[in-house]
């Protein structure tokens, strides 16, 4: 297995009935680190499309959103269309997230998106579907507790 304790990215062009794996490397041996799919259906193209995964890490973001998958996913199309995502992690990132959803941040507040998983070992997933806005992802199971300390403010 590869394991990114940083940034992987990949580019690729996203054509419509077609399904686009990024960062899906692999050896004489099979797959070893599995990254995003894309599946277009018969719309447009999305074009050129950047793929980041920030691996071992929480997105920028995630205070908001609490204990994750330890992954982030950045998605940049030249032609935003709607798409199903498949986002991969592996087992060893799952950080108590059993039942992970995919999250999208909007800016302001992270929404949840309709959400499958699967997978096992290496090629653990959560798929979203009816995805039409995108960058920044993360993964994180609704159930688990995200806890924060709240310190006060003294002001003199």
């Amino acid at each position: 297995a590869i394991i990114n304790n940083g940034t992987l990215q990949q580019t690729k062009t996203v054509l419509h009935s077609a399904t686009t794996s990024f960062l899906n490397i692999t050896s004489t041996v099979g797959s070893i680190y599995y990254g995003v799919d894309i599946m277009l259906g018969a719309g447009g193209d999305m074009g050129s499309t950047t793929v980041q995964v920030h691996g071992n890490q929480q997105c920028s973001k995630g205070r908001l959103l609490g204990f994750a998958v330890g992954r982030c996913y950045q998605i940049a199309p030249t032609t935003p269309q709607t798409a199903t995502v498949k986002f991969y992690y592996r087992a060893a990132e799952m950080n108590g997230q059993t039942a992970a959803d995919a999250y999208h941040f909007n800016g302001a507040t992270w929404n949840a998106l309709a959400s499958t998983r699967g997978g096992s070992g290496e090629a653990m997933f959560v798929q979203a579907t009816g995805v039409n806005s995108y960058s920044p992802f993360a993964l994180k199971d609704p159930s688990v507790q995200s806890f924060y300390v709240f310190l006060p403010l003294i002001m003199r």
